[in-house]
C-alpha cells in the first residue's frame, strides 16, 4: 500500500504543470521536480545519465509508454542516483563499459544491467570506486541482474495432479503428473523444481505426500528429498504401509543449499521394493530465513 500511494502521489505531481511550494519551485515543464535536497526527473524514453548534472537525482518513468533504459556514466567513487519504477513497462539500468552493478551480493557482468517490472520497486546506486556500483535501499527480489532473478525471495511449488505407479528398487523418483502452483526464481518441469537464481543460497523444502503400495505384505514406505538426482542424507521420512488400501500420509521439511541450475525432486521407496502410487502431494521451496 505504501509503494502504491507513493507511486500515485509522484504520478499526480509529474502530470502537473507548475506548482509553487513556498519558496521551492516545482517546475514540470521539462519533467523535473526541483525542491529542497533532491530533484525528481520523469524519464519517458531511454537516456544516458550525466556524471555531473544528474548526480543525486531520483529518476522515475511515471508516464513512459515503454520500458525506459537508463545508462549510467562511467563509475567514479561517490556518484549516486536513485530510481523508482512506476509502470509495468519497467525500468532497466545499464552499467558503462567495464563497470558492474551489485544487488545484495548478486553482481552483474561488466556493462551488465538490472531491471524490474514491479511497480514501486526502487533503489539507490552508488559508485564505490571506478568500476563498481552498489545498490542500497532496495528489495532485492524486485530486481533482476542481467535478466536473472538474484535468488533472494525465490520460491516454487507444485502438486500431484495425476497419480502413476512408481516401480521401486531402492530410492526412485516419484512418478505421476505434477502441476506448478507458484514460481519465482524457479522453473517446474518433469516433477522437479530447478533453481534459476544468480546467487548460491539456502532453501527450505517442505514435502507433504500420501501414498499407497500396490501389493504384498506390510512394509515401510520412505520419502526422500533429492538434489540433482541424489537423495540428501537425513532429509527423509518413513511410515508403515499395512496393505494396498492403507494411504500413508507423510510430511517433513529440510534445508538444502542450491547453486544456479541445481534442482530438487522427490524419491520414494519401500523396504521390500513394492511398487507405490503417490495419491496426493505438494512440494514447496522458499529461501531459508526470509
Amino acid at each position: 500500500m505504501k509503494n502504491f500511494l507513493t507511486a500515485f502521489v509522484l504520478g499526480a505531481l509529474l502530470a502537473a504543470a507548475s506548482v509553487s511550494l513556498g519558496g521551492n519551485e516545482l517546475d514540470l515543464g521539462g519533467g523535473s521536480i526541483k525542491g529542497q535536497g533532491i530533484t525528481v526527473t520523469n524519464k519517458t524514453s531511454s537516456d544516458s545519465l550525466n556524471a555531473t548534472s544528474d548526480v543525486g537525482q531520483m529518476f522515475t518513468n511515471a508516464t513512459a509508454g515503454a520500458e525506459v533504459v537508463l545508462t549510467l556514466p562511467t563509475a567514479a567513487a561517490g556518484l549516486t542516483y536513485t530510481f523508482y519504477n512506476m509502470t509495468t513497462n519497467g525500468m532497466q539500468i545499464t552499467a558503462a563499459s567495464g563497470d558492474t552493478i551489485e544487488i545484495d551480493g548478486a553482481v552483474s557482468v561488466t556493462a551488465g544491467n538490472i531491471d524490474t517490472q514491479t511497480v514501486g520497486a526502487h533503489l539507490t546506486l552508488t559508485a564505490i570506486d571506478g568500476t563498481q556500483w552498489l545498490a542500497t535501499d532496495e528489495l532485492p527480489y524486485e530486481w533482476q541482474v542481467d535478466d536473472t532473478e538474484t535468488g533472494h525471495g525465490a520460491h516454487g511449488e507444485y502438486y500431484w495432479s495425476a497419480t502413476a505407479n512408481t516401480a521401486t528398487s531402492g530410492p526412485t523418483k516419484a512418478a505421476g503428473t505434477t502441476t506448478a502452483l507458484q514460481t519465482l526464481g524457479f522453473s517446474h518441469a518433469s516433477n522437479k523444481l530447478t533453481y534459476n537464481g544468480k546467487l548460491t543460497l539456502d532453501f527450505l523444502v517442505t514435502v507433504s505426500i500420501s501414498m499407497t503400495k500396490d501389493g504384498g505384505t506390510a512394509t515401510t514406505g520412505n520419502i526422500h528429498i533429492a538434489k540433482n538426482g541424489s537423495i540428501v542424507t537425513g532429509l527423509n521420512v518413513s511410515r508403515t504401509l499395512a496393505n494396498t488400501s492403507d494411504v500413508g500420509s507423510m510430511a517433513f521439511s529440510g534445508t538444502v543449499n542450491l547453486m544456479p541450475t541445481d534442482y530438487i525432486e522427490i524419491y520414494v521407496e519401500t523396504a521390500n521394493d513394492d511398487d507405490v502410487d503417490v495419491q496426493l502431494g505438494v512440494v514447496s521451496i522458499v529461501e531459508a530465513g526470509r
